[in-house]
């Protein structure tokens, strides 16, 4: 297991998630490196970590796989922030709370009891 920092951490980051992306899209090297106009040599080292590509070409690569810049940078085995929803709701409901909305002068005071959770 190779282990890299810094900017080459990033470089290899990025052809890791090019090749991620591209085999999500269903292309192949040959293909997208016909697209973005480089060598499938290229295209394959890049993915390797071995290589890498001008910003330009970077730029083509994620039109062409139809992702952000940004996310040829972020580390795939790290997942992505995801909040529940419906259990940040719950846990809102268990904490009992009067609130006040005023709504053409007239207040409404609601209750949000913790035992009927």
């Amino acid at each position: 297991m190779t282990i890299t920092t810094g900017e080459e951490g990033h470089w290899h980051r990025s052809g890791e998630n090019i090749r991620i992306a591209r085999d999500a899209a269903g292309i192949s090297v040959r293909e997208l490196s016909r697209r973005i106009e480089v060598s499938a040599s290229h295209v394959s080292q890049v993915e390797r970590g071995l290589a890498s590509f001008s910003v330009p070409t970077l730029y083509r690569v994620a039109q062409e796989l139809g992702i952000s810049m940004d996310s040829l940078f972020e580390d795939p085995s790290k997942p992505k922030a995801s909040v529940d929803f419906e259990e940040e709701q719950r846990a809102a409901a268990r904490i009992e709370e009067e609130v006040v909305i005023t709504n053409n002068g007239a207040q409404v005071i609601t209750k949000f009891p913790a035992e009927k959770l």
